[in-house]
């Protein structure tokens, strides 16, 4: 073989070589998008899981709150009730006092 071919194949070689490690490299980044892809859908579950877990708990003081109002309306009437009982026996005993005299 002549030393010109040699020299051909040897860069041809070379070419493939310096081929071959930038291939080498974008398998690295790629394997590296795959392992970042996979950590995001990792903490987006997470965060999903957090979401409905938030979620059930303002659900359940959303109940809470509609039970704890209805209680309070009662208690509300009932109050107000006493009230206008107690002013209107007040009224009625004045009323019996100044008609006795």
């Amino acid at each position: 073989m002549s030393e010109e071919r040699l020299d051909r194949i040897e860069e041809k070689i070379d070419k493939l070589s310096e081929a071959m490690v930038q291939l080498a490299r974008i398998d690295e980044r790629i394997v590296t998008l795959f392992q970042r892809d996979e950590m995001y859908r990792d903490l987006m579950n997470q965060n999903r899981d957090e979401i409905n877990k938030t979620r059930d708990i303002v659900s359940n003081m959303q109940h809470q709150l509609t039970a704890n109002t209805a209680v309070t309306e009662r208690i509300s009437k009932l109050f107000w009730t006493f009230i206008t009982a107690g002013i209107i026996g007040m009224s009625s005993m004045f009323f019996m006092l100044t008609n006795l005299q």
